[in-house]
């Protein structure tokens, strides 16, 4: 088997013979958030986002709430505009603001079970905001 899922002690272990979680494709990201969702019963992913694959999303917590980065990693010779998607970040409260970075620029946002969601315009290389809880 490619993929064993079973519980050893008090917990779960899933082993796997590829490196599922770093394959860049839809179907494995699919296959790996339900494996992690089949042990963990209040999983639930950070963010989500429809971004394009040449676009790379991180999210880190720091001591105002959050901050998420955008990069487009497409190896092009000149910089193209992404269409715009949406990024849902799970802050569980809703937040006071977010805004787009170093300009502070409020980005509309909503908030709705658990995930605040906003829209990023006009990406082309890089962009940060902080979703301030």
């Amino acid at each position: 088997p490619i993929i064993i899922k079973t519980k050893y002690g008090k917990g779960n272990v899933i082993w796997s013979g590829v490196p599922i979680e770093a394959v860049n494709m839809y179907e494995y990201n699919v296959i790996f958030n339900n494996l992690l969702a089949s042990i963990m019963p209040d999983y639930a992913p950070s963010f989500k986002s429809d971004a394009p694959d040449s676009v790379e999303i991180t999210l880190f917590k720091d001591d105002l709430g959050f901050r998420l980065n955008a990069i487009n990693v497409l190896e092009v010779p000149f910089s193209h505009i992404v269409p715009d998607f949406t990024v849902s970040v799970k802050t569980d409260k809703e937040p006071k603001k977010v805004a787009l970075l170093p300009s502070e620029t409020a980005v509309p946002f909503e908030f709705n079970d658990g995930y605040t969601t906003f829209t990023v315009k006009n990406f082309k290389i890089f962009e940060m905001f902080r979703i301030e809880v």
